[in-house]
């Protein structure tokens, strides 16, 4: 019996950091806009369809997550810094579609 290989991405600041290790700034810049592109996406798509009345909750937990993910990991909070300066942030693109609740 085949044993099926957990799909692992290779890590976005790891490959940036050895970009700019390299003297390739501007490529390292945009493989950390890469990654903010794709975990953006990936959150979206988890997180759709929501109640827009619960935005707000919404916005609550995530940043709960970020301020944890920062506490427990250390230099998340410093790297965060650095790519809000030094990076494009990814524009959320929702698609608002107005249905009625089929749950409780």
């Amino acid at each position: 019996m085949r044993k099926i290989k957990e799909k692992r991405m290779q890590s976005y600041v790891l490959r940036a950091r050895k970009m700019v290790q390299e003297g390739k700034n501007k490529e390292g810049a945009e493989m950390l806009s890469e990654g903010l592109n794709y975990y953006s996406k990936n959150i979206i798509k988890a997180l759709t369809p929501y109640a827009t009345a619960d935005a707000g909750i919404i916005s609550m937990v995530l940043r709960n997550l970020a301020d944890g993910i920062e506490k427990d990991n250390p230099g998340a909070k410093e790297l965060r810094m650095w790519a809000e300066n030094n990076t494009t942030k990814p524009e959320l693109q929702e698609t608002i579609k107005v249905k009625k609740p089929n749950m409780r």
